[in-house]
């Protein structure tokens, strides 16, 4: 029983999916200045909080218990972004002399624009410039560690486009602002990493449909190709809505993601998931998923060399973490196979508490 709780408990705490969004950023070099979009929540920035740690009904007490504190905060907002946030050129500072924030009244008109029950996150740009020396060579950048890690476009010349996940708080690889893009294969290793973070340690509800698809394959080989199944599933959608072929989803696919994993484990105890159309099942849970992940890329119009790189790192990082999940549930597990006790009391029980937890994520994501 207290592993039962032990259970729902992380699953209440850790999970891929939230209702919030990645920040995202946009660096632009032209006419010998640097330009500098951020993308976030505002709210909870302004509040002091990261945009996981922000509760619906603390944001709703910001937004309506005082209507000037909105407006104060973001008076003092610029000054505070600038102490935070930094870019070296060829390892030289740039001062930035000031950040441009939306109004309160942008803010509060964004959230009332949309949909009641979608009325958070709300993404607006945060935007600052400074002049940038000739013959500049290479730059990196750290965003303020608030933000969390940020999903970052670098156009430092017409025909470049570099892609990089910064991680909170942290420096960035450094990005030439003249000369050859990165390339596939270095847009390629910093997106298997964030793809792989999704899962391992971020990500547990992902983690938990996996140790339900692992439960329900009659043999580690079935459960690896379920696996792959659902890459194949998730990896379409997200390039979909990556390339803007298909709109970003809404905070819909939340609950329909941890129905997912409640349908999922409860197909694993009740054993209906040992047939070939499980693989199709996986295939098509992947693409739910998938447009979870997607939900803050948008790389429409630039199919580049370094986007792919950024699909097939992101979905191969993914994958790499799910097969890690399913063969440390394979040392855990299968040493019992053979037991006469295993299927009542572990294989089953097992498979019902990773549906209790996508019912546990279920209830706090409606």
């Amino acid at each position: 029983m207290r592993l039962a709780f032990l259970f729902l408990t992380l699953c209440g705490v850790a999970s891929a999916h939230p209702n919030w969004q990645q920040a995202t950023a946009e660096v632009t070099a032209s006419e010998g200045k640097l330009h500098v979009a951020i993308r976030v929540d505002i709210p909870p920035y302004l509040m002091g909080l990261t945009a996981e740690a922000a509760e619906v009904k603390a944001i709703d007490d910001f937004f309506f218990d005082d209507r000037t504190l909105m407006a104060k905060r973001l008076a003092a907002a610029p000054e505070k972004f600038l102490r935070e946030f930094s870019v070296e050129v060829d390892g030289q500072a740039l001062q930035f002399e000031n950040a441009v924030f939306p109004s309160a009244a942008d803010v509060r008109n964004q959230s009332a624009s949309q949909p009641e029950e979608d009325r958070y996150p709300v993404m607006l740009w945060i935007k600052t410039e400074t002049a940038l020396p000739a013959g500049s060579g290479n730059l990196r950048i750290r965003f303020p560690a608030i933000i969390g890690k940020t999903l970052t476009k670098f156009h430092t010349s017409p025909d470049r486009l570099d892609i990089i996940v910064v991680p909170a708080g942290e420096w960035s690889d450094p990005v030439p602002i003249v000369g050859p893009t990165r390339g596939f294969w270095a847009t390629f290793g910093s997106f298997f990493q964030s793809g792989f973070g999704h899962v391992l340690p971020d990500g547990w509800d992902h983690a938990l449909f996996m140790l339900a698809m692992f439960l329900s394959a009659p043999t580690l080989q079935m459960a690896f190709v379920r696996s792959l199944s659902f890459t194949v599933g998730h990896s379409l959608t997200l390039g979909l809505v990556w390339y803007g072929w298909l709109h970003s989803p809404g905070p819909w696919i939340e609950p329909m993601i941890a129905t997912s994993i409640v349908a999922a484990g409860v197909m694993a105890a009740t054993g209906k998931t040992h047939s070939r159309w499980a693989i199709a099942g996986s295939a098509v849970f992947g693409l739910l998923h998938g447009l979870g992940f997607a939900a803050s890329a948008n790389f429409a119009q630039q199919h580049s060399t370094e986007v792919l790189g950024a699909l097939a790192g992101f979905n191969v990082g993914i994958e790499t973490a799910q097969l890690i999940v399913i063969s440390l549930a394979c040392v855990c597990v299968l040493p019992f196979s053979q037991k006469e006790w295993f299927e009542s009391r572990l294989r089953r029980p097992l498979a019902l508490l990773t549906a209790c937890g996508g019912a546990w994520l279920l209830y706090e994501r409606l």
